[in-house]
């Protein structure tokens, strides 16, 4: 007879069925986690084999007291084995892991620009001012073309700067270093950077924008106006000559041409100032 943990006896012959049917070999003497295997066979091999058909007797109650202790040592297991050790760890790691953040913007907004110029020089004087100014205006172009596909003229791009300049939420940062070269020679850096936020990207999108069509538009109107002008005015002169007998034709064209050029200088003028400019 052997005493397993639940405190239930099973004889020689519950044994050595046991022991057949899961092929259980060695000494009598049964460990914790073999007694434990030898408890569920017994209840997956039923009541069949240790109850009378129709009266419960001794084995039946010995048999829902095993139940309950097999259901009992596995709880026990599940939450003081490795499962419950590997379950807590994946847990603890996936609170302890970080959520996926969004890269920031070089100016800490989402939407917000930088305009860096940047030179290199030996010395420090009006020439590297220069090309420092020059650099400036090169990148103002280039982020004009990013922003609205407008090709700024230098004479545009500095029109540009200077409003950048100054609307008041642009921040504009100049930086000096020097440092020295494999040969030994000081060499000065010098850098410009403005700090647009997406509010005064928007707005100077906008106007990137505006003032395309503005330079569309007036093309639009110099050319149309121009062709106006010769062909009316070429029109008045043929009959000015023909009027005359084409005895003073000379003077016609010299005058009536010189008129014309005026006029379209005048035209162009007046489209560079209300679009162009």
């Amino acid at each position: 007879v052997i005493l397993t943990t639940s405190g239930v006896f099973l004889t020689d012959s519950v044994v050595c069925a046991l022991s057949q049917e899961n092929q259980i070999l060695g000494p009598p003497v049964l460990r914790r986690q073999e007694l434990w295997e030898i408890e569920r066979n017994l209840l997956q091999l039923g009541m069949r084999k240790l109850s009378v058909k129709g009266k419960p007797s001794v084995s039946t109650t010995a048999m829902a007291q095993l139940g309950s202790n097999v259901e009992r040592h596995q709880t026990e297991r599940l939450a003081t084995g490795p499962e419950a050790s590997r379950a807590q760890t994946q847990t603890d790691n996936i609170a302890a892991s970080p959520e996926p953040s969004t890269p920031p913007s070089p100016s800490g907004q989402r939407g917000a620009r930088q305009i860096v110029a940047e030179v290199y020089d030996y010395r420090d004087d009006a020439q590297t001012e220069a090309s420092l100014h020059r650099a400036l205006l090169r990148e103002i172009s280039k982020t004009a073309k990013e922003l609205a596909g407008v090709s700024l003229t230098d004479q545009q791009a500095e029109r540009e700067l200077v409003w950048l300049r100054k609307h008041p939420l642009v921040e504009e940062k100049v930086s000096h270093a020097e440092e020295t070269d494999a040969l030994g020679r000081q060499r000065i850096s010098k850098r410009i950077t403005l700090n647009l936020p997406p509010t005064v990207v928007e707005e100077w999108s906008q106007r990137l924008q505006a003032s395309r069509y503005a330079h569309y538009w007036g093309y639009l109107y110099g050319t149309s106006g121009t062709l106006g002008i010769w062909l009316v005015g070429l029109l008045l002169l043929a009959k000015l000559d023909r009027w005359t007998g084409g005895y003073r034709r000379g003077a016609i064209i010299f005058f009536g041409g010189g008129i014309l050029l005026a006029l379209t200088v005048a035209l162009w003028l007046s489209v560079y100032i209300a679009y162009l400019a």
